[in-house]
């Protein structure tokens, strides 16, 4: 699915509407299939972040699929929907870590009563524990999202790093004496190598050895 938001599906010409990915969802469920939807954060860019969160919570509550698999936005310079975030006539902004995560509690927050169960499993995406059934579960799903939002700019920074070099999956791994060591190491070489914004030019250099 990636997006509930015409507005989204339009810019980046996925050729098709939320009316459509409705439809199509529920003719899947109801033909006896168990349904996976895609739901990609950070697509919407910074502007249409919100309108991207809600309007994809009410495309999915519709359809009430048996999962949501998060797929958080990658893009690599080959890729056409890079020009839309960093050529000349970029349409949008790249969103920080921080604000995917809030777009995906927003997300999270805006879906109704359905039996899905939320999913988080790919390398690409920073909270790779955030998984639980939302029905019944979401708090859970809040306090994961709330644990890295509430994380001290260090700690936050030695989480991404520690994410995008594979060595942590959630908030908690930093607890691990081994497991923030070698992320102290990681941020001490982003700072030299990159400056100020080493840690997100090291994220997205680690990124884009994956896509």
């Amino acid at each position: 699915m990636e997006s509930g938001s015409d507005a989204v599906l339009t810019l980046v010409n996925k050729g098709v509407d939320a009316a459509r990915q409705v439809e199509g969802g529920r003719r899947a469920i109801e033909a006896g299939f168990e349904l996976s939807e895609y739901f990609m954060p950070g697509l919407g860019g910074r502007a249409l972040s919100r309108e991207h969160a809600i309007e994809s919570a009410r495309v999915l509550t519709e359809i009430d699929p048996h999962f949501i698999r998060l797929r958080s936005l990658t893009l690599g310079p080959k890729i056409p929907l890079w020009q839309m975030f960093h050529g000349e006539d970029a349409k949008l902004t790249r969103q920080t870590d921080v604000e995917v995560v809030g777009e995906i509690r927003r997300f999270v927050e805006q879906l109704g009563d359905v039996r899905s169960r939320l999913v988080s499993d790919h390398i690409m995406n920073l909270l790779g524990d955030l998984e639980g059934p939302v029905r019944g579960e979401r708090e859970h799903l809040f306090a994961t999202c709330d644990r890295f939002l509430a994380l001290e700019p260090k700690d936050r920074q030695l989480f991404q790093l520690a994410r995008r070099a594979g060595l942590a999956n959630g908030v908690a791994d930093l607890a691990h004496p081994e497991v923030r060591r070698r992320a102290e190491t990681l941020l001490d070489d982003a700072l030299q190598r990159y400056g100020p914004n080493g840690v997100d030019e090291a994220c997205r250099e680690m990124m884009l050895r994956m896509v």
